[in-house]
């Protein structure tokens, strides 16, 4: 009798996961995503890890709203003598965002705890109280948590450039978009548990 409960109590828990498995694969894709409207701030922060713009781009639109006057572009990456960052410039500069406002951070960082810790420091050191934090939708939830626990004092508001590559409906149905959401919740995972 209480094989018979346990395979029937099995059947129900695996017929709920089939039926539900839309709804509970949306959830784990939005949980990656949490984002803010955009408001007036003294600065925005434009995260590196983008090599398509669409987080560049973002930063510009906003600058060009007069949310902000500054805009930093973080990317340490280096490719063909130059870091994501100046790249990024170079390119806002062709979609006719204002070179003078755009600065390219040369932060040797390779993760976004590494970038919290210096751009809080340099945004703490020029008196920056509130900042615009750009970055791609599933990265938005884990950057908004480390940059303001890197940076207490400083309020961040977490903004989505506009990605299309990860859908939160329907993540798991395109390749890279898995691909995506895994190593951002290990990732996320790996930030919980301090490592």
């Amino acid at each position: 009798m209480l094989k018979l409960k346990f395979v029937l109590a099995l059947a129900l828990l695996a017929g709920a996961l089939w039926f539900g498995q839309n709804r509970i694969l949306t959830w784990v894709g939005m949980y990656l995503v949490e984002v803010q409207e955009p408001q007036r701030a003294d600065l925005i922060v434009v995260l590196g890890g983008d090599t398509g713009g669409t987080r560049a781009m973002k930063g510009c639109q906003l600058l060009k709203s007069g949310l902000a006057d500054q805009l930093w572009l973080s990317g340490s990456l280096q490719v063909f003598g130059k870091t994501e960052s100046e790249l990024a410039a170079e390119f806002l500069a062709t979609k006719g965002c204002p070179a003078d406002k755009i600065t390219a951070l040369r932060n040797p960082v390779d993760s976004t705890r590494d970038e919290a810790i210096a751009i809080g420091k340099m945004m703490r050191e020029r008196g920056i109280k509130k900042y615009l934090l750009v970055t791609s939708n599933f990265h938005t939830r884990r950057s908004g948590r480390v940059f303001r626990e890197m940076s207490p004092g400083l309020e961040a508001v977490v903004v989505s450039a506009d990605n299309n590559d990860y859908p939160v409906d329907r993540w798991w149905k395109m390749r890279q978009s898995r691909k995506t959401a895994f190593y951002e919740w290990l990732k996320t995972i790996s930030y919980w548990i301090g490592i």
